[in-house]
């Protein structure tokens, strides 16, 4: 296994190969693709689905293989309320409904 075989590239050389690993991974690209129309103000995935979904493609694990969640972070400074971020988390309910994993606010 040369899972370490990227580690000695450039900053844009890995940016890029960690570009093509999540387009690449079925799981990760949904939710990407879903992130993005559920249209959050400042939003990233981030935590173990992007690390385990990198550590997948470099050790011939399978798309979701060790993933529990996807964590979805966002800022939306116009309402910090709890009221908001419920609705919030509501609407992501329905909206990542289609994934085989729960997607959440930590």
């Amino acid at each position: 296994m040369d899972h370490l075989r990227f580690s000695g590239l450039d900053f844009e050389k890995q940016r890029a190969i960690l570009i093509d690993i999540l387009k690449a991974d079925t799981l990760t690209r949904s939710a990407l693709k879903r992130a993005r129309d559920f249209d959050l103000a400042d939003w990233m995935i981030v935590s173990g689905a992007i690390y385990n979904t990198v550590w997948n493609s470099l050790t011939g694990k399978p798309s979701g293989y060790g993933i529990k969640d996807i964590d979805l972070f966002y800022f939306d400074a116009s309402d910090l309320s709890w009221e908001a971020e419920d609705l919030v988390v509501k609407a992501g309910e329905a909206h990542f409904t289609e994934l085989p994993i729960a997607v959440g606010n930590p």
